[in-house]
């Protein structure tokens, strides 16, 4: 398995035909994200849903990376291959009691805080507004276009497009109002016009 057929299958899973590697790389995928929600409790210990860890939750937040064949059955699973994991490397310890099985991975040789710092150079506006926009286009179909965003879906058996504009409503000066009202010649005619109350 290479990092090529793992790119290819997170972006055209159905382009991998073989059964044999598209399971090796559905099963590689799934653990990565596991050991990825393990490395952010380890470096955001104080974000609660990450703290202290559980089987279960660890299950939860990574749904559909781990799969069993009686649905309902994944936590066992994942609670035996982290079991696998914590033997094969001391860096992963079990926690949590018998009836109710935790995890958690200690770093050890790393300076987290400088980890964290670096991280902080992305964390600004433009990056959000970079990240909203690219989960916004590949969630729901919004194509890009040069100057707007449009978003075509169906509603009522109609087909629709509208207009997506990005930006903070609570600044006037980055969206203001004319960004987010209709120009009048779009505005529906079947629709009865509204008055002011008298």
């Amino acid at each position: 398995m290479t990092e090529e057929d793992v790119e290819q299958y997170a972006n055209r899973p159905d382009s991998v035909t073989n059964p044999t590697p598209r399971t090796r790389i559905k099963q590689f995928t799934g653990d990565n994200r596991i050991i990825g929600t393990l490395l952010l409790s380890a470096l955001a210990p104080s974000v609660p849903a990450l703290s202290d860890l559980t089987i279960r939750r660890l299950s939860a937040l990574n749904y559909g990376s781990v799969t069993a064949p009686i649905p309902g059955r994944e936590y066992g699973i994942l609670d035996n291959e982290i079991a696998e994991w914590a033997g094969r490397f001391p860096e992963i310890k079990e926690a949590g009691t018998e009836a109710n099985p935790g995890v958690r991975l200690e770093l050890s040789g790393v300076d987290v805080d400088s980890v964290i710092a670096n991280a902080n150079v992305n964390d600004n506006p433009g990056n959000r507004q970079a990240l909203a926009r690219r989960i916004l286009v590949e969630e729901p179909d919004v194509s890009e276009g040069q100057l707007v965003d449009q978003l075509q879906f169906v509603r009522r058996g109609t087909e629709r497009s509208v207009e997506v504009v990005f930006g903070n409503v609570a600044d006037e000066d980055e969206l203001p109002d004319q960004r987010t009202s209709r120009p009048p010649s779009s505005r529906p005619t079947d629709s009865p016009t509204r008055r002011p109350p008298t």
